[in-house]
């Protein structure tokens, strides 16, 4: 995500506008800055929301580098599971929106 990011952003002249860091919020000296930022867009969920466990780093970002009005991106999601049981076979069926 990160690459498409950065080509669109270049693309379009918005290079000196815009920044795009790469890593885990906490260890990124980048950051290590006094202006905090107007959006965060962060790749955080992973595997069914679940597998990667990046919701503290989310956090963490969210209130030491984003301004008071400033938004996150993604900022909900939606979890629908349902189970079915076909006597012999037991059948989950999730969706991600």
């Amino acid at each position: 995500m990160l690459k498409n990011v950065q080509n669109m952003h270049r693309e379009n002249e918005l290079h000196e506008t815009i920044t795009c860091l790469f890593g885990k919020v906490e260890n990124n000296v980048e950051l290590e800055r006094k202006e905090k930022f107007d959006i965060l867009v962060s790749e955080w969920m992973g595997y069914f929301l679940l597998q990667e466990a990046m919701l503290k780093s989310v956090i963490y970002a969210r209130d030491n580098y984003l301004k008071e009005n400033g938004m996150l991106f993604p900022n909900a999601v939606f979890l629908y599971v349902s189970g079915a049981d076909n006597q012999s076979k037991i059948l989950l069926f999730v969706i991600i929106a």
